[in-house]
Formats: structure tokens, sequence, C-alpha cells
């Protein structure tokens, strides 16, 4: 069981991970965080919290995650979770992908992994992800 959009939601297949693709993204998310300095990073779409585990554990050492997800149970979760993986301090936010709620330019990596078919407002979402990177981000 899990929530999308604060309603109880029944998983239709046991595959959960990114519709079996998960390892793949993963892999080629991994392969464009930069390997050095500090980054503050954005999970938008935090889900079941596998990516936001992920990116906890592939960041470099001293950077910051944000997540951010509509829904507070499914932040709910992400927290549990986090805490049974592994000690890590991650930032978790209500908000949606049209109406962040950061600053201009506050993050060096935006990541958002199978998030967009949910959004019901594209073109906000789209120029809230673009307004919080900072210039030369990816």
């Amino acid at each position: 069981m899990f929530h999308y959009k604060g309603e109880k939601m029944t998983v239709a297949s046991s595959n959960t991970d990114l519709h079996g693709y998960g390892e793949e993204i993963r892999a080629e998310l991994g392969r464009r965080i930069p390997k050095d300095g500090r980054l503050r990073v954005l999970d938008v779409g935090t889900g079941f919290g596998m990516n936001l585990a992920f990116l906890a554990r592939r960041v470099p050492k001293g950077s910051e995650v944000w997540t951010v997800d509509p829904s507070k149970e499914v932040l709910a979760s992400a927290r549990t979770g986090l805490r049974r993986a592994r000690d890590v301090k991650v930032n978790v936010v209500e908000a949606s992908a049209d109406d962040l709620g950061f600053a201009d330019g506050s993050f060096d990596l935006v990541v958002s992994v199978m998030v967009l078919h949910h959004i019901e407002r594209i073109g906000p979402a789209m120029r809230e992800l673009s307004r919080v990177l900072r210039e030369g981000g990816s």
C-alpha cells in the first residue's frame, strides 16, 4: 500500500522500482552526479524513496539533499525508510513540483524520475525546476 495524491493505493505489480528500470536509471544518475565538491541536490517526487536513499549515499561528503512531495504520507514513509537504511540527514519538504518554495538557483542538481506523468501542470512545474537550479547546474 502506498499513497498517491493523498489517497491510499495498492501496488498493481510487485515491481515498484520504476517499472523495472530502477537499477538502470540509478546507474545513469550515478554517472551524472559530480564526484567532488559539496552539492545541494533536490529530488522532486519522493515516491517510494529509493532514489532519495540512492542520492543520499552517492553525493559527495558535506552535500545536502532535499526531497519534495505533495503527500505527507509519502514523506513520512521516506523518513522511516531512510532511518532503516542508514543514518543520513536528508531534508524532507511537503511541496508540489509547480510550487517548490525555494529561492532561485538554490540547487546544483535537480532530479525528478518517473514523476512528470503525475503532474497536472507541466509548464509551471518545468519552470519551477529550472528556476531553482543554479546557472550551470544539472
